[in-house]
């Protein structure tokens, strides 16, 4: 194929890409693979006196949500500079099955949350706020407010 012949279906391919995006915009859609989920009320389930939300229905910006899942790795402790001074952070990944989320424990609760191990399934109380993702797993902060309980 010459050169002018591929610019050409490249530029066709945009005009076909740029019709789809402007009709899926507004649209009201989702994969035919996932399961219909309300956007006013995530799916919560209730353990005991907690009720949580999957962790894949959390969102950036979502603060104070109740989330269970198996810690996945041994907590990690590090020092880290901040713009307000070093600080002491723990780091622990939980799955629920629907979703990986990174949990940051920050100070005092740093020390706390080495308390857990890998396997351990626990409740977080009033995750303080889901930030956007890094390597595609949301992280969030635990925040000062929090409650974890061992479940096993």
């Amino acid at each position: 194929m010459d050169k002018q012949k591929m610019i050409d279906l490249v530029s066709e391919l945009r005009g076909v890409v740029e019709k789809i995006e402007s009709e899926l915009v507004g649209a009201d859609f989702k994969p035919a693979d996932e399961p219909e989920v309300k956007k006013q009320e995530p799916p919560k389930e209730q353990d005991g006196e907690y009720e949580y939300s999957f962790i894949n229905t959390l969102k950036v910006g979502d603060k104070n949500v109740n989330v269970k899942g198996t810690i996945q790795d041994d907590p990690v402790q590090r020092d880290v500079d901040t713009n307000s001074g070093p600080k002491t952070v723990t780091n622990m990944l939980i799955s629920d099955g629907s979703g990986d989320l990174r949990l940051g424990f920050w100070g005092k609760y740093a020390d706390e949350a080495m308390d857990y191990a890998k396997g351990d399934l626990v409740l977080i109380d009033n995750v303080y706020r889901i930030k956007e993702p890094y390597d595609n797993v949301l992280q969030a902060d635990a925040g000062n407010s929090y409650k974890m309980v061992k479940l096993n």
